[in-house]
């Protein structure tokens, strides 16, 4: 039986063909089966036969399926091929952080730019490292700087620009696929708790904010750039958002949309002190659930800029320090104590994965390891 499809859903997996993105991707963003991708596919090959010739997208770019594995004519250079690698990446924030990444390792090398990175050798990546490490970084963030230039080199090798083995492979520890994360980072309930209340006991529109933004991130498990991207109504164009999430009504019952890493859509539901922290919020910005603008804002409220990735990151960081919280606190804390709260109670591993927006099960598998750490504390009720 053929799925069917509206109009608007029809339109976006247009514009997604349109700019590019793989079809098994739209397939799991949208939420409809690649057949039914297929057809639209070629539907739309009737006007743009660019569109229909059965491309794929391999390496990073796209080409039709009878191509040789000669790359195009643009990915002659590395600058080019660079460029190519940065945007074959999904999200904005990924390619920003690996661009960002890309520059900071080609300045520390004294290189001319992020093309000449396509060059080094091992020796370079040594050299790399002990830079990485004698500037104070914590280890997952050298690996994760050091994996970024790996595997634009591992794409130049699979391009054929390069001979292998990769120079950064013997130099990487990398973490095996599935194997659980460090729970140094993840708070128990009542450390949760703790920090809530101190935001709770205060009266300054920041403890205000902060109490229900908290409440949010540690309940919800949102990513960083889908707190930032937050608003208490739907915003007209919430449907082009990469990364954003607002309230809805659903049979009387308030619920959370979220648009996640990947264009992934879920939605769930949120505790009734949840609520009454962020219409506390609104009350003291002058908003109501009706309003659409950034739901995080400072502390001059509707008129005042909203909060950026990084300033949520900085208060995160502030609010559990002055509440003593003695443990290395990031921003993805959160999703790993809403990870951890969850599978200590009781709930199934495939229903955590759809919370939480992973598109594979490997991912959070990771998490289990929090409940044998953290056994000695008792399962608490979902709230804060």
């Amino acid at each position: 039986m053929q799925q069917r499809i509206s109009e608007t859903t029809k339109r976006r997996i247009a514009a997604m063909l349109g700019r590019g993105d793989a079809q098994e991707g739209i397939a799991d963003a949208v939420g409809v089966s690649q057949n039914s991708v297929s057809t639209i596919r070629r539907e739309l090959a009737k006007d743009d036969p660019a569109i229909g010739r059965g491309r794929r997208k391999s390496n990073g770019y796209w080409r039709d399926e009878d191509a040789s594995t000669t790359p195009p004519p643009n990915l002659d250079t590395p600058a080019h091929r660079v460029q190519a690698y940065i945007a074959s990446l999904a999200s904005p924030h990924s390619r920003r952080a690996y661009a960002a990444d890309l520059r900071h390792a080609a300045d520390l090398l004294a290189l001319g730019s992020t093309a000449d990175l396509v060059t080094i050798d091992v020796a370079h990546g040594m050299r790399l490292l002990e830079l990485l490490r004698s500037k104070g970084y914590a280890g997952s963030t050298v690996r994760r700087k050091l994996q970024v230039v790996s595997y634009l080199l591992a794409r130049e090798v699979r391009l054929g620009f390069r001979t292998p083995p990769n120079p950064l492979d013997p130099i990487i520890v990398r973490r095996p696929k599935g194997e659980p994360r460090s729970t140094l980072d993840v708070l128990t309930p009542d450390e949760v708790r703790t920090v809530i209340e101190a935001c709770d006991a205060g009266t300054h529109p920041n403890d205000i904010r902060d109490a229900a933004l908290l409440r949010v991130a540690f309940w919800c498990g949102l990513r960083v750039g889908e707190l930032a991207g937050m608003s208490a109504a739907e915003p007209s164009d919430w449907k082009r958002q990469r990364e954003g999430a607002h309230f809805i009504m659903h049979g009387g019952e308030r619920l959370l949309r979220v648009v996640g890493k990947g264009e992934r859509l879920r939605t769930m539901p949120v505790g009734d002190d949840l609520v009454a922290a962020v219409e506390r919020h609104l009350k003291h910005t002058g908003g109501d659930w009706r309003d659409a603008c950034p739901l995080w804002r400072g502390a001059r409220g509707r008129k005042a800029e909203a909060l950026t990735t990084r300033s949520i990151r900085r208060q995160l960081k502030v609010r559990c320090a002055r509440a003593n919280i003695g443990k290395h606190i990031s921003a993805h804390s959160t999703r790993k104590t809403a990870a951890t709260r969850l599978l200590n109670l009781g709930v199934d591993l495939e229903r955590v994965r759809l919370y939480l927006g992973h598109s594979s099960l490997e991912t959070t598998q990771r998490y289990l390891v929090a409940i044998h750490d953290l056994s000695g504390h008792a399962a608490r009720a979902m709230s804060y």
